[in-house]
């Protein structure tokens, strides 16, 4: 699991790296969608050194998909505004004290 408040207090560049790169594993690991996107760009934890290698998820999964890294229940889903009612992304949440 991941230390919110280590990830909502960085106070360095260095340290901001190193928790991108810890975030990267984590989601790899826990986040089939995610790690099945990463594989097919060729991206993997043994070869991202820098967050900028870090692969961003095209905002279309998330309306295509459920992505969500826990098997912990949702608590929470959040729906993008989009410009149109149809297909609009969404933020699943399990622990909405993340957000207090």
């Amino acid at each position: 699991v991941i230390d919110s408040k280590k990830i909502l207090n960085i106070t360095s560049p260095k340290e901001f790296e190193k928790n991108s790169i810890e975030i990267f594993n984590y989601q790899f690991k826990n986040n089939t969608i995610y790690k099945e996107f990463c594989n097919l760009t060729g991206k993997n934890p043994s070869n991202i050194k820098s967050s900028f290698e870090i692969p961003f998820f095209p905002i279309q999964f998330f309306k295509n998909h459920k992505i969500i890294s826990s098997n912990q229940p949702i608590q929470k889903t959040f729906h993008s505004s989009g410009t149109t009612k149809d297909n609009l992304s969404k933020h699943h949440i399990i622990d909405l004290k993340l957000y207090e």
